[in-house]
Order: structure tokens, then sequence, then C-alpha cells
């Protein structure tokens, strides 16, 4: 009896020393805190709302992230009805830039307008719309005709008439109304001058009087 008593006692002592070093094992390994990256990236906008027709278009967006942005990817369609396309935007280097080209054969001649959103990842699975399918981001396209005239300084169409005056002249006329412009500076030299002699002795000669001059000039004849 007393035999068995025993054997029941060693074999609770080796179950129990089982479980102490089982215990001692789990808490010997350490555990390390974790902290979740819960922020979403951040994401600038693409400000070109203008853009020349016949041109490639060219997408460039600013996204940054605490961690590592994965994807960022430019959802667009040509008009304003149909399905968005997809594409991978490129990083720039070791910027925060990102980047993608719409080449100018891949849009049709007829397209007005491009509608796009952005859709930013990060290694955490966090996700950041810009513009969305339902409300997307719009650049214009126009003609390029209507850019030059916009871009054009005002004073141009004066210039443009004044030059066009003067091309409508003949050589012969303008040699002539070169030879009438020379006349007219030498008599009114001359008046000066004579002028000039009397206006010496007039304080003390109030009769004398100054001579007129008449020019008188063929008129032009058209077609010269």
């Amino acid at each position: 009896m007393k035999l068995q008593v025993l054997r029941h006692w060693v074999a609770y002592s080796v179950s129990l020393c089982q479980v102490l070093l089982s215990c001692s094992v789990f808490l010997s390994v350490p555990v390390y805190s974790q902290t979740l990256d819960t922020e979403p990236p951040e994401v600038g906008l693409d400000g070109v709302g203008e853009a020349r027709k016949g041109d490639s278009q060219v997408f460039t967006v600013s996204a940054t992230d605490d961690s590592e942005i994965s994807d960022l990817t430019v959802f667009f369609r040509q008009g304003t009805t149909g399905e968005f396309e997809s594409a991978q935007m490129m990083r720039i280097g070791n910027t925060d830039l990102f980047t993608y080209t719409l080449r100018a054969e891949s849009i049709a001649p007829s397209t007005d307008v491009i509608q796009y959103y952005f859709d930013a990842r990060d290694a955490a699975g966090n996700r950041t719309l810009q513009g969305f399918s339902f409300d997307p981001l719009e650049r214009t396209l126009i003609d390029g005709g209507s850019i030059q005239a916009e871009s054009s300084p005002p004073s141009s169409s004066q210039s443009d008439k004044s030059t066009s005056v003067l091309g409508s002249l003949s050589t012969t006329q303008k040699v002539v109304y070169g030879a009438v412009a020379l006349v007219v500076v030498g008599a009114l030299i001359a008046v000066a001058s004579s002028s000039g002699g009397v206006s010496g002795g007039a304080g003390n000669n109030p009769g004398d009087e100054f001579t007129p001059v008449t020019i008188v000039s063929d008129p032009l004849v058209p077609g010269l």
C-alpha cells in the first residue's frame, strides 16, 4: 500500500515538473509590440486643367506615406462616358513624384475632355482616392489656335495694320512722299532763319512783317 502511494506521488511530481518547465519556456520567449500603420497615403492634385489637342497628356502627382507607397494607379477615359482605363504610374527617381504619359496617338482627335482619378496604396494596404469614378477630375483639350489667340499681345493687331498701310504704297509713292517731306522741312528751316533775322530788330521796328511761304505739290497719281 505504501509502495503504491509512493508511486503516485512520484508520478505527480514528475507531471508537476513538466508543467513548470513548459511555463518557464513560454515566459522566456520575448514579446515585441507592433505599431499598426493606419494612415493612408497623401496624394497631391494634378493641376493641369487645360491642354493642347494633338499633344501627349502627362499626368503627374506627388504621393507620400509613413511607410512606403506600394502602388499608384491612374484611371482615365476619353470623354464623359464609357469605362475607365487604368495604368500604373512610375516613380520619378527617388522623389515623391509619380507620372504617366498618355500618348497622342492613343487619343481620338474628337476628344475634348479627359476624365481621370488616382488610387494610391501603401505597404500596409491603406488606400487614398484623389477623385472618384462618379466624380472624376477633368482636363479640357483645346485647339492650338485658340491657345495662340489668347496668348498673343493686344498691340500686335495694331502693328499689323500699320505695316499693311505702308506695304500698300508703291515704291514711287514712297519716294514722292519722302521728297515732299524734305521740301517741307527745308521750307520750315528757311522760314525759321528769316524770322530770326527780322526778330533781331523787331523790337525797334514795329512795322517789320514776316513773309508767308506757300508750298504747292502736285497730287499723287494712284497706282504709281
